[in-house]
């Protein structure tokens, strides 16, 4: 009887939040900190669980941290063209 009763309450547990629920999917680190700013909330309030908001905390570490590196990779390229200009007109010397 436990087990089904256990059964019965995974199986009617809400699979998530519908998507007017939850702010738009996040595409900038200023969109990731609203998310994370957003799921605190909803844990203090009970709209998601403890472990789902890990999850989304997991997730946005890892688009937060790609976000970065790419922003990096941006302004490296940027840093190198302006030492090419630089060699070019004999500003810096080559070394």
């Amino acid at each position: 009887m436990r087990r089904r009763a256990l059964r019965g309450a995974i199986a009617s547990r809400k699979k998530g939040l519908s998507e007017d629920e939850v702010p738009p999917p996040p595409q900038t680190l200023e969109d990731a900190v609203h998310w994370a700013s957003w799921v605190t909330w909803a844990v203090a309030v009970g709209k998601v669980s403890a472990r789902t908001a890990r999850e989304i905390g997991y997730n946005l570490r890892g688009l937060m941290d790609g976000l970065e590196k790419r922003e990096i990779a941006e302004e490296i390229e940027r840093l190198r063209g302006q030492v090419v200009e630089l060699k070019r007109r004999g500003s810096l010397k080559a070394g």
